[in-house]
């Protein structure tokens, strides 16, 4: 397991884990994208690192973290209403659950659900 630190708001979360699946919704022809890190603790807790990242002149990057006690847990907490009403996962975090799935059996059981 490796040491990590990872960004909610200001505030730096400091643990020991593996990461088991990240991915990027980055394109060359755009100039904001949202990256997304999957992580089991040493204490076997997830912690789901999403960042809003920006390019552009003045603009910051706008970090989240959210805590979970179960694969089930993480995968609810990425669902998202897109612009029909239709709650959905987004490519990007579909990307970083597959990825996941690989190295802890708990997502390939909930995706597949």
């Amino acid at each position: 397991m490796k040491g990590y630190r990872v960004k909610d708001g200001s505030r730096q979360i400091a643990f020991r884990g593996d990461l088991l699946g990240e991915a990027s919704s980055r394109r060359p022809e755009s100039d904001r994208w949202f990256d997304l890190r999957i992580f089991r603790t040493e204490a076997g807790r997830y912690i789901v690192e999403g960042v809003g990242r920006s390019s552009r002149p003045g603009e910051v990057d706008l970090s989240w973290v959210k805590l979970c006690d179960t694969p089930e847990d993480v995968v609810r907490g990425l669902y998202r209403v897109d612009n029909t009403g239709v709650l959905r996962l987004t490519t990007t975090a579909q990307q970083a659950l597959d990825l996941a799935a690989r190295k802890d059996r708990g997502f390939a059981v909930t995706l597949v659900a």
